[in-house]
């Protein structure tokens, strides 16, 4: 079991009251999407299809990952691929995937709290 935390301390990368409500307030619903999201590396997706120099792939997999963090409150990493996502729409391929693992791994931290 997680040590307790105040919401506002995980934010901005885990917005707890947001995810919950989104989970319709079933705390063990929003723990097992949590959980879900983690095993799921859809950063590693996101990385390797910057790998590609096709711009649609890319932008398909950071909106994948938009959509999936924004719907579990995980209000930076949505922000992050948003970034990409629309480097790519642009035409701008994001070479340096740094700045996305920083939030993802901040996020994982955070999601560990919360579980």
């Amino acid at each position: 079991m997680a040590e307790p935390y105040e919401y506002s301390e995980l934010l901005p990368y885990v917005d707890v009251e947001d995810g919950l409500a989104r989970a319709m307030g079933n705390e063990a619903l929003y723990h097992k999407l949590l959980r879900l999201f983690k095993d799921v590396d859809q950063v590693a997706e996101l990385t390797e299809s910057t790998r590609q120099d096709d711009l649609e792939v890319i932008e398909q997999a950071a909106h994948k990952l938009k959509g999936t963090a924004a719907n579990v409150g995980l209000k930076k990493l949505a922000e992050a691929a948003g970034e990409v996502g629309d480097d790519a729409r642009n035409g701008k391929k994001t070479e340096d995937m740094s700045a996305i693992h920083d939030v993802w791994e901040k996020t994982v931290a955070m999601i560990d709290r919360v579980l």
